[in-house]
């Protein structure tokens, strides 16, 4: 329903819709981690040195790494793990980001049309793809986390600055807007048809 239905505001609609979609990719990569990723049939030790059979892997160029604190995520090879999770917990990143947009926008008059924070909620959702995908084509290529190469480092600053400039450019428009005319507003030289009627007025009542 959340994909068919408008939810509160613009950015709030596409925050929960961009975030539902990506979810299920995130979901989607854990069959890659049984699957594609898989050698096939393997025989490793559990925390008791018995021989126990495995079918899929989360690794790419080593089956089970590990290494990093907390996650455990490989420092050794490619790990599908990361993007995984980056995909998955997508919606509370998108959602987030709105909420504090709002917030944001009872301080700082140029977040308060509904416009520019549904154009910045696209910069965010725009940007946060960009991370998964790269951390995704970054495991498949057997390169851990923590160890990119030159071209994933490029596509990272890429990512960056197009991002930022997006987000310069949504900040732009909405300042653009503010300083615009208002519709009381008259061009040099010419005088309101009503102060002009006032004045004809009041010299007609000097010639009586």
């Amino acid at each position: 329903m959340l994909l068919f239905q408008r939810v509160g505001d613009t950015a709030l609609t596409w925050a929960l819709r961009a975030g539902i979609g990506l979810s299920v990719i995130g979901m989607a990569l854990a069959s890659f981690i049984r699957g594609w990723a898989s050698t096939g049939p393997r025989t490793v030790e559990d925390a008791y040195g018995n021989p126990v059979s495995l079918l899929g892997q989360h690794g790419v160029g080593a089956p089970d790494g590990y290494g990093m604190p907390i996650t455990n995520w490989s420092t050794t090879g490619g790990d599908l793990r990361p993007p995984h999770f980056i995909g998955l917990h997508s919606i509370q990143v998108f959602v987030l980001a709105v909420l504090i947009l709002t917030a944001l926008a009872a301080r700082i008059s140029r977040l308060r049309g509904e416009r520019v924070r549904a154009h910045l909620t696209g910069v965010v959702i725009l940007g946060y793809t960009a991370l998964f995908a790269i951390t995704a084509w970054q495991a498949m290529r057997g390169q851990s986390l923590v160890h990119p190469d030159a071209a994933t480092w490029t596509a990272l600053a890429v990512t960056a600055v197009v991002t930022g400039l997006l987000a310069v450019l949504a900040i732009s428009a909405a300042r653009r807007g503010q300083v615009a005319p208002t519709g009381d507003a008259h061009p040099p030289g010419v005088v309101p048809m009503r102060g002009l009627a006032g004045s004809m007025g009041r010299d007609d009542t000097r010639v009586r």
